[in-house]
């Protein structure tokens, strides 16, 4: 299996969505920020990247802006 294949693979387990990747978001942000940042995702386990989809996910969701997970579907 390979290295890329690998990291998808636990993206997607971490999100729990199996959405396709094709877009970036850049964003600038207070030094403050990006510390606190680096150090929740660390604490949960995931890359800086991973944690703010996560989040940014998270609260489309509850917003009413993306659509909810499939049921049965983790």
């Amino acid at each position: 299996m390979s290295a890329y294949y690998t990291r998808i693979v636990e993206c997607q387990l971490h999100t729990k969505a199996l959405m396709a990747k094709t877009s970036a978001i850049s964003v600038r942000v207070p030094d403050e920020v990006k510390a606190a940042a680096e150090k929740a995702a660390a604490a949960d386990s995931r890359s800086v990247a991973s944690y703010v989809e996560k989040l940014l996910v998270e609260h489309l969701r509850k917003q009413g802006f993306l659509g909810q997970k499939a049921k049965g579907k983790s």
